[in-house]
């Protein structure tokens, strides 16, 4: 048995054989309504998610002059410092 805890032992003892008619319960309690039962199913069949994806909105560039070599300026087409090597 290993260094498995005695009370995981017994536990999956008890439910040795079942767990079909325990899967199907529970979906049979959830498909009625059950927010709890419901909430069991799907965090099985769709674990949580551990990151969420981060939407944002990027500034159109204007030239090609503008995002790489251009001094540093990500701000191509909007108010702020000259491009590199240009007169203001």
């Amino acid at each position: 048995m290993g260094a498995r805890h005695k009370a995981t032992v017994a536990a999956e003892a008890l439910l040795d054989g079942e767990a079909e008619a325990l899967t199907r319960k529970a979906v049979e309690m959830a498909l009625a309504g059950d927010g709890a039962a419901l909430r069991l199913c799907l965090d099985r069949i769709i674990p949580p998610r551990r990151e969420r994806p981060v939407r944002f909105n990027m500034p159109v560039m204007q030239s090609r002059g503008c995002g790489r070599g251009n001094g540093g300026n990500r701000r191509c087409g909007r108010s702020g410092p000259p491009h590199a090597g240009r007169g203001s």
